[in-house]
């Protein structure tokens, strides 16, 4: 009797232990632990986002261009313990940063335009696969800044528990297909914070709801709701002329060659070797070598606000190219990259007769596809909006956009730039003679 007390009280001490065993592992974090196993997105402030009507979901749209301006290195913010307030290290921003941003921020912006009805064209796996003509509007977003801090909580039961915040700071810019011309820009910053347990990939979710949040702004505003609607052409003052990036003095020693009658033609086969696929991140365009010392002419829009880009040669050589010089107004661009040893292309900047045979040479929709060649005929010299252009049979689709349209003597007349909606067979470039004299380019 005496052994079954003494038993009884000994399992009334050890349930009184665990009971207060329970307790002290409660208060130190234990049942926070299970209930925190899933991220918990703190809720910002509800947007207004304008959407459109089912019926008239407006003008086609659709995102082709991501670039970031923060500095590899750059110092985002701290990791710490939360707790402590002890410093564990720097965060910087790296290529990490740079890939998430362009494999996860296309699709944000894709299904958040889809849901408010907005007629989005394109897919976020390849952003030029437009099915049938290139959008009405294409918008850009340049990642100009990033804040992030990182908090640890810094006890041995919750040792994985943290607290991110994250800030993007988004410049937007719109570019009408139509006018040729970028008609809004805006800049928006978005925020998030997350809470979370474990070691999932909570700064890809911090990211991405940080870029959704900066682009529920930009769908707030009106201005870029009628741009859509097509109430609004836009309200960007005229584009500037031009637009100096890098050093200038390497267009002084620059020697464009102008095709005389009677000189020796260039063989198509021998043209292909010096037009150039133009790369910034994830998207791409044509250009071709026009000098000696590495110039290389393309449109404004494959390079828009970059500083550099990469070139990627016929012979699939990939090298660094510098932006020297651009004009919006007439969508053209100077790019000098002092390794390339390709032979210069001629210009040819007389008029050839209607229904001469030309050649559209680029890198249509895939890199892959660089150096096709279309042929075609010129079919009219057009004046649209007080520009030039030159209507011709020969096809281009996105990613031709730079390349060169030459003569059956191989020389350039003209830049690959647009199609026009809906059509078949009705294609504008840039003559030759324009786009050099946008630049201020001296041609021997």
């Amino acid at each position: 009797m005496g052994m079954e007390n003494s038993c009884v009280s000994r399992v009334k001490r050890l349930a009184l232990l665990f009971l207060l065993l329970s307790v002290a592992l409660s208060g130190c974090g234990f049942a926070q632990r299970a209930q925190a196993s899933k991220p918990n997105v703190f809720v910002q402030p509800p947007h207004n986002e304008i959407a459109m009507s089912t019926e008239n979901p407006g003008r086609t749209i659709a995102f082709t261009k991501l670039v970031s301006t923060i500095p590899p290195g750059k110092v985002l913010g701290k990791h710490s313990y939360q707790t402590s307030g002890n410093i564990i290290g720097d965060i910087q921003w790296s290529a990490w940063h740079q890939r998430v941003c362009m494999s996860y921020f296309p699709s944000v912006f894709n299904e958040k335009l889809k849901s408010l009805h907005y007629n989005v064209i394109g897919s976020s796996s390849n952003l030029f696969d437009y099915k049938t003509s290139p959008p009405d509007l294409v918008v850009g977003a340049i990642i100009t800044d990033a804040t992030t801090n990182f908090f640890t909580k810094s006890d041995i039961l919750d040792r994985n528990s943290r607290h991110e915040s994250y800030s993007l700071t988004v410049e937007w810019q719109i570019y009408d297909t139509q006018q040729q011309q970028v008609v809004y820009k805006k800049t928006t910053t978005g925020h998030v914070d997350v809470d979370a347990y474990g070691k999932a990939s909570t700064s890809i979710e911090a990211m991405s709801r940080a870029f959704s949040d900066a682009l529920s702004d930009l769908l707030e505003d009106e201005a870029f709701a009628a741009i859509v609607k097509g109430t609004s052409q836009g309200a960007m003052p005229p584009a500037q002329e031009n637009s100096s990036k890098n050093d200038t003095s390497i267009l002084d020693g620059a020697h464009i060659t102008q095709y005389k009658h009677g000189s020796k033609a260039v063989s198509l086969s021998e043209a292909r070797k010096s037009v150039v696929t133009v790369q910034v991140g994830d998207t791409h365009g044509s250009g071709f070598v026009v000098s000696g010392n590495g110039l290389i002419l393309t449109n404004y829009h494959v390079v828009s606000r970059a500083d550099a880009v990469h070139i990627i040669t016929y012979d699939g050589k990939t090298l660094d190219a510098k932006v020297i010089k651009t004009n919006s107004a007439r969508d053209v661009a100077v790019l000098h990259a002092p390794g390339i040893h390709l032979p210069p292309l001629a210009v040819n900047t007389k008029q050839l007769d209607i229904g001469a045979n030309v050649f559209a040479i680029g890198s249509p929709r895939d890199i892959k596809l660089s150096g096709t060649v279309t042929n075609g005929i010129i079919s009219s010299y057009r004046d649209i909006k007080n520009r030039a252009w030159i209507q011709s049979t020969a096809v281009i689709n996105p990613g031709n956009s730079g390349g060169p349209l030459v003569d059956s003597a191989g020389s350039v007349v003209g830049i690959s730039t647009r199609m026009m909606q809906d059509t078949d067979g009705i294609y504008f470039y840039i003559p030759i003679e324009d786009a050099i004299s946008a630049l201020r380019i001296s041609v021997h």
